[in-house]
């Protein structure tokens, strides 16, 4: 079992963003790398001889565990508590039915976001803000299945993607893009 604080607090040592726009920049950035496990899974659909695929997702499903992270953090909640909210346990689903319930979980959350922008110049609502909660713990709850699909482990895909982010960072590379920093 994942202990979600302590992934929350060592994740968040590499997070390097401006505070004063971390709920817009943090929920973008979940929405990015969601785009990119669709992605993958599209072109894992098209040709299955991509070399090392289960890497590739692994690597981005962290990206997406991340974030999710950084959006609870970013809400000022322990990531323990969103994914506690209703004790859900994981589906058995397809992988492709879990990757279109992350999108639109992910579509959710900069939905709330930009009308939260639009409506209340920024401003979150208590209902807003538990909106977003609510679709956090469902982009952790999917995250699950979709580890599940490609035989991958939360436990595994969480570590991997503290591993790469320390090395980035002690590297002093944790800026910029690509997958190969």
């Amino acid at each position: 079992m994942i202990d979600w604080n302590k992934y929350q607090a060592e994740a968040l040592t590499t997070a390097v963003y401006p505070l004063e726009r971390e709920l817009d920049y943090t929920i973008l950035g979940l929405c990015s790398e969601v785009a990119e496990v669709a992605e993958l899974a599209y072109q894992l659909d098209e040709d299955t001889s991509i070399p090392d695929w289960q890497a590739s997702m692994k690597s981005e499903l962290g990206d997406v565990a991340w974030y999710a992270a950084a959006v609870a953090d970013a809400l000022s909640v322990p990531l323990q508590q969103i994914a506690d909210m209703r004790a859900a346990t994981v589906e058995d689903t397809s992988a492709l039915k879990a990757l279109l319930a992350l999108v639109a979980a992910s579509g959710a959350l900069a939905g709330l976001l930009k009308k939260s922008i639009r409506d209340e110049g920024g401003h979150l609502s208590a209902t807003c803000e538990y909106r977003m909660k609510v679709e956090v713990e469902r982009v952790l709850l999917l995250l699950a299945q979709l580890c599940r699909g490609h035989h991958l482990t939360l436990e595994g895909v969480t570590q991997a993607n503290l591993n790469k982010l320390a090395d980035r960072k002690q590297r002093d590379m944790l800026g910029g893009s690509g997958d190969r920093r």
